[in-house]
């Protein structure tokens, strides 16, 4: 007799939290190798040295908050063929800021960056080379409703950018 388990709504919504909160602290280890210090920590109250928006914490010179989301069930594809079903466009719309990013991934694929190219090209205008920090990542650009927006790795932008370039 095998032994199953199954989950009670109860305990998947308290593994979801988890998953979610891990994701945003692999994203934060991502980002604090990247600037070779402490600076970003998941979102929590009474951090006064941090800048507050979004799912993580990041310090004043980094200029755009972060919403991260982790889950399973989509694929890049859907945003072509059946966008009204498309998980991650509706993350996209629940973003209500233009300078903000959209991190996202799903289990052993990403994370992701989605973004709106103008305030991105904006923000980093002056601190880094954007041109050769996004030609050297894989990207997409395409027109979603009337904005504008990149999608690339997370991963190979911050390989590209150089951090004392983005503290200005």
């Amino acid at each position: 007799m095998g032994c199953t388990m199954k989950r009670t709504r109860q305990q998947a919504g308290k593994f979801s939290k988890r998953k979610g909160y891990n994701f945003e602290r692999e994203v934060t280890l991502m980002l604090n190798d990247w600037a070779d210090e402490k600076l970003f920590k998941p979102q929590t109250k009474d951090i006064p040295e941090l800048h507050h928006r979004g799912d993580i914490a990041k310090p004043e010179w980094f200029p755009f908050p972060m919403w991260c989301r982790k889950r399973e069930g989509w694929n890049l594809e859907q945003m072509l063929k059946s966008p009204d079903k498309c998980n991650i466009l509706e993350w996209w719309n629940e973003i209500e800021h233009t300078d903000d990013w959209l991190v996202f991934a799903r289990n052993y694929f990403g994370p992701f960056v989605m973004c709106q190219q103008g305030p991105a090209w904006k923000a980093l205008d002056g601190r880094v080379n954007t041109r050769r920090a996004l030609d050297g990542c894989a990207q997409f650009r395409f027109q979603f409703m009337a904005e504008k927006v990149m999608l690339f790795k997370l991963d190979d932008f911050l390989s590209m950018v150089d951090v004392e370039g983005m503290r200005g």
